[in-house]
């Protein structure tokens, strides 16, 4: 559980260290995206997400509490979350992408205000990291999703730990 506690802080602060390091997009504009070339941007798409995510998280919360064997399963699940988690932090920091599009309102950039980014990372640690809670508005961590961790992991932990 520590393990797994330690790297979701640690992510929340290599988020604020990346936000600053992303360009101005007069500088350097979304990359290019076929599918969205076709298809337009749908706005609720990622509160849909974000809520799918919950859901399955919550179930599997619900699942691991009737399950025999918590504490080996727990530990499963928080030591997977910790490590694919710094795998994120380390990507994220050797990969800086412009923002995905211009429709992103990333904010504004702290640079040498020490406080600002400690109260920065309070409030993403505080909102969960989720845009359905007001808490994640930096830019910079597009390569490798926190979302899709824990969607990929709740999804997959249900179905390997639930009756047959």
């Amino acid at each position: 559980f520590l393990y797994a506690f330690f790297n979701l802080i640690f992510t929340t602060v290599v988020i604020t260290v990346v936000h600053e390091r992303v360009p101005d997009k007069s500088v350097s504009p979304p990359l290019p995206d076929k599918f969205f070339d076709y298809v337009d941007r749908v706005p609720w798409a990622f509160t849909i997400t974000e809520t799918n995510g919950l859901i399955l998280v919550g179930l599997w919360l619900v699942q691991w509490l009737l399950l025999k064997h918590k504490a080996i399963v727990g530990r499963r699940c928080f030591f997977l979350i910790g490590t694919l988690y710094m795998y994120r932090c380390l990507t994220m920091y050797i990969t800086t992408l412009p923002a995905p599009g211009k429709h992103m309102v990333c904010a504004p950039k702290l640079y040498n205000d020490s406080m600002g980014k400690i109260w920065r990372i309070l409030r993403l640690i505080s909102g969960g990291g989720l845009s359905l809670t007001g808490s994640h508005l930096m830019c910079g961590d597009y390569l490798y999703s926190g979302h899709t961790v824990m969607l990929t992991l709740s999804y997959l932990f249900i179905q390997e730990y639930s009756p047959r």
